[in-house]
């Protein structure tokens, strides 16, 4: 099938994208500027993965698995992280400022501080998911004598009342 570029749009089509990109009320401007691209989302996704789980994606370590090298490489995709976070984090901020206030200097400072506290809250949330693992593989008790805690004929002793973080179903 051929598209020709040539060809002036329609005015059902002019009309459809007007409506498309129309204000949105509030103040709002239309939405029209840059956003980020699937595969930068995509990217972005990848390194945020890489650092919360390290030794996966791009700190994955072939050769020599040292702390020291280890950290160098999660210092690496750090560096990279920032500089794409706080790009993306501008496109969204900077597509939402109204028309009148439209302060390239604002969005990239809140954009920066967006950034920051999203990387210091990095290793708190690793410790988190780490504690969740820990939680999903730890061999769990159960007790008849309490309700709801009954174990099921496809997880075995892992129950309901043990999936809600009940500490007594901890082994």
């Amino acid at each position: 099938m051929h598209v020709n570029h040539g060809t002036p749009p329609k005015k059902s089509h002019q009309a459809l994208a007007e409506r498309i990109l129309k204000q949105r009320g509030r103040g709002m401007p239309p939405l029209a500027s840059p956003m980020p691209s699937p595969d930068e989302v995509a990217t972005l996704v990848e390194d945020l993965l890489s650092v919360i789980l390290p030794g996966t994606r791009r700190t994955r370590m072939l050769g020599e698995t040292s702390h020291a090298a280890a950290r160098e490489r999660v210092a690496e995709v750090l560096g990279d992280l920032d500089l794409r976070l706080e790009e993306l984090i501008f496109l969204g901020l900077h597509r939402l400022c109204p028309e009148v206030t439209k302060n390239k200097d604002a969005c990239w400072r809140r954009a920066q501080s967006i950034t920051a506290r999203t990387l210091a809250a990095l290793p708190e949330l690793r410790g988190l998911l780490e504690e969740d693992i820990q939680l999903a593989l730890a061999p769990t008790r159960w007790s008849p004598a309490i309700p709801g805690c009954m174990p099921s004929p496809s997880t075995g002793p892992r129950t309901a009342c043990c999936a809600k973080g009940r500490s007594w179903c901890r082994a």
